[in-house]
């Protein structure tokens, strides 16, 4: 039923509020389902609806334009997620909810909403709706929080939606303020195009994104229940995420299901053994299919039992949609002995990956990796800052909040903030990275923080940060690390005309970051957010790569030894190499003049979307699996905004980003010039094929081999002069006497 029409509107839309033409066309084309209000006018009424608004409410035009939005609130709908809209519209700010409406046919459905100001001169003139029909997909109200009440899920579903709805936000914002501005963008120009925030997308783990019927159970709770359920699960049973988390998988069970089938899994479970069992399961809608059910333990790293894993596979002969008859079994012994044998290659590859996830660590998991004694690796161990460290932890047993004085603020992202702090009374100053637990645990990022963690805890290069400890709060994590008072290479490119250097200035930065990665490959590590921003430029004027949070952690290496061609007059390697043999088998005789050289690259097959925007390869994208090519790209991403001082990819809205990835090809523009050998080697490592990408043999060593980096001295690179001085701050800081606020 409408609510009242405001004084002043009709009903019918006859002079009812309603967008310009001019807006009216701009926003048709979009395909997302949003609302526009005008928030100059009373009660804040709707002047454009998407036609995905009213697909999804049922609700006419006429029945919509002019009127709140909150017509589609009903008896189940939570009032204090009201008060949430109703307080960041009064503070003229964004927020997200989770809203359990209804249709015009009364129908209700959770309506996952993000609500979005539009302001004019710091005035807000609209207000955008962006909303998502999640009835199938949220977990509903079974999620714990931090405080540990409710159900520890695997992944909050709801967050996914939240960040997945900011492009939409955007796009709408965007097409607002182009069509109330004369100022056209031409989409086929990304140097014309207006800046905007690059934040490292993480928006599906491979765990997510794997096509198979799964569940994830949590035998540590009472009736062990479900905490994760893939997609083609509840594809194939009917249910709703919000039906099937927290419960035991037994509901799929029904009259003529096998007892001694199940008891089987009910032993597995009590021994935490693995099983494989053929069941008669039954869907939401009552139709029963045979379901060859693998059952496997997933343990972590103390070798305790910490999930249980149950992959099924529809092996059923299927009946007329609507059959509840039970399915004749008529397939033999040996095509039952094969799908059992799919059953546990599946059930093998997931589990390698669920200890990834994000929900699969504790508090103590945190307490171990956070609270651990650090030591000075040998490339630093002589460094001030490590002497003065290590004073305080013999002093006082571990760092504390209270050893650091804040001096300013240097960064922030959106789960934490990154600080310039002194070590109590010595004048020594660090940069202190602090994250927030709750929203580690809300965003699905505990997995990411603590693979950061690992990858600095082990590394020890020139140019990648040095971790100096860790500690944590009640409320925080804290990274004491090197600080970098040159800032970040962005600011640095930001400052420069045209926001770019000079080729040969790019030369000498991009080797930095090869070495880098090339290490770090070496590690068995996949870097996946190489940008600007990630690169810091220490006192010195070199490279200091950071961010480590959506780095992957291959669990298998591809080592190679080479023969390569050693020129011993001009001290150099040649490009080709002589001979190859695999690092596991016996060594084969190197003919004169050449060397051994060994190649080390993670054999990574992850398929989670992480990245930044306008640096994601296609095999991230197209969901293809990416391994340690996936750094190539980006690596020729990077020079190529270096040295241009734009992406060559990027679009006016994400998707179009995403599209201009998969099938434009690359461009270069005529002005500045660059060398032959720079077009060539950054056209070699944006091959969409990875395959057929310049680095997937041999990794670093064919990019350092290649003709633009010819008499580059690897060796000496941290000794020679970086081409540019970092910006130092002329004046100190002000001080800060007080410590930090008591967490």
């Amino acid at each position: 039923m409408i609510k009242s029409v405001p004084q002043g509107f009709d009903a019918t839309g006859m002079g009812a509020p309603q967008a310009s033409k001019r807006l009216t066309t701009a926003l048709a084309g979009l395909r997302h389902t949003f609302v526009v209000a005008d928030a100059m006018l009373p009660d804040c009424p709707i002047t454009f609806a998407s036609d995905g608004f009213y697909s999804m409410t049922g609700y006419s035009k006429e029945e919509v334009i002019g009127h709140n939005c909150r017509f589609l609130q009903g008896p189940g709908t939570d009032k204090k997620e009201i008060e949430k809209l109703r307080n960041a519209i009064a503070e003229g700010g964004s927020c997200s909810v989770r809203l359990l409406n209804y249709r015009k046919d009364g129908s209700a459905f959770w309506n996952f909403l993000t609500i979005s100001p539009i302001k004019v001169n710091g005035i807000v003139s609209k207000y955008i709706g962006v909303q998502v029909d999640v009835s199938r997909r949220t977990e509903g109200n079974v999620s714990a929080f931090a405080d540990g009440q409710g159900l520890p899920l695997l992944v909050k579903y709801d967050t996914r939606t939240k960040d997945s709805l900011a492009p939409a936000v955007e796009d709408v914002a965007e097409s607002i303020m182009s069509a109330e501005s004369s100022d056209a963008v031409k989409e086929s120009d990304p140097r014309k195009l207006p800046p905007r925030p690059r934040m490292a997308l993480d928006l599906a783990t491979t765990v997510e994104r794997i096509h198979q019927n799964f569940v994830i159970s949590d035998p540590h709770l009472p009736d062990c229940p479900i905490v994760f359920a893939s997609d083609a699960f509840l594809e194939l049973t009917g249910y709703s995420r919000e039906e099937v988390l927290g419960r035991n998988c037994r509901f799929l069970q029904g009259p003529d299901t096998d007892k001694r089938a199940v008891r089987e899994t009910r032993k597995a479970l009590d021994t935490n053994t693995e099983c494989t069992v053929r069941l008669l399961n039954y869907t939401k809608q009552g139709r029963p299919f045979w379901n060859m059910l693998t059952m496997a333990p997933v343990f972590g790293a103390d070798n305790q039992v910490r999930f249980f894993l149950g992959v099924q596979i529809d092996v059923s002969v299927l009946g007329q949609k609507g059959e509840v008859l039970p399915p004749d079994w008529t397939k033999t012994a040996s095509e039952d002995n094969k799908t059992a044998v799919l059953g546990k290659q599946a059930a093998q590859a997931i589990s390698h990956q669920i200890m990834k996830q994000p929900g699969s660590h504790s508090e103590e998991d945190w307490s171990r990796q956070f609270m651990r004694k650090r030591e000075p690796k040998p490339h630093n161990s002589n460094q001030t800052q490590w002497k003065a460290i290590q004073a305080v932890v013999v002093r006082d047993g571990q760092l504390q909040l209270t050893h650091f004085r804040k001096v300013k603020q240097v960064g922030a992202g959106d789960v934490g903030t990154v600080h310039l702090v002194e070590l109590e009374s010595t004048g020594i100053l660090f940069a202190m990275k602090s994250l927030q637990k709750k929203e580690m645990y809300e965003r699905n990022k505990v997995h990411r923080v603590l693979c950061e963690e690992r990858i600095l805890s082990e590394v020890d290069h020139p140019f990648i940060a040095t971790l100096y400890g860790t500690f944590m709060t009640e409320s925080h994590l804290h990274f004491i690390m090197q600080y970098c008072p040159g800032g970040e290479l962005y600011q640095m490119l930001s400052k420069q005309p045209s926001n770019r250097i000079p080729e040969s200035q790019m030369r000498f930065y991009a080797a930095e970051v090869l070495i880098a990665l090339q290490y770090l490959h070496l590690l068995g590590y996949v870097y996946r957010d190489l940008k600007p921003e990630n690169i810091l430029l220490q006192e010195s004027g070199h490279v200091l790569v950071t961010d480590f949070d959506l780095s992957y952690v291959a669990s298998k290496m591809r080592i190679q030894i080479y023969g390569v061609p050693y020129n011993m007059a001009a001290g150099s390697f040649s490009q080709d190499s002589t001979s190859c043999f695999n690092g596991s088998s016996s060594s084969a005789p190197l003919r004169s003049n050449t060397v051994a050289m060994m190649v080390a690259e993670p054999e990574a097959h992850a398929n989670s979307f992480v990245g930044t925007e306008e640096y994601l390869s296609p095999e991230v994208i197209n969901a293809e699996g990416h391994g340690a090519c996936v750094d190539w790209w980006t690596f020729g991403i990077f020079m190529y905004e270096l040295v241009f001082g734009f992406t060559p990819f990027r679009g006016s809205k994400r998707e179009n980003t995403f599209k201009n990835v998969m099938t434009r090809v690359l461009e270069f523009p005529e002005t500045p010039k660059v060398s032959t050998e720079c077009k060539e080697l950054i056209t070699s490592l944006l091959v969409k094929d990875p395959k057929q990408r310049l680095g997937s043999a041999r990794g670093a060593e064919e990019i350092k081999a290649h003709p633009f980096f010819a008499g580059m001295n690897w060796a000496l690179l941290r000794n020679q002069k970086p081409p540019i001085d970092p910006v130092r701050a002329t004046a100190p800081a002000a001080k800060d006497e007080t410590q930090f606020p008591v967490e």
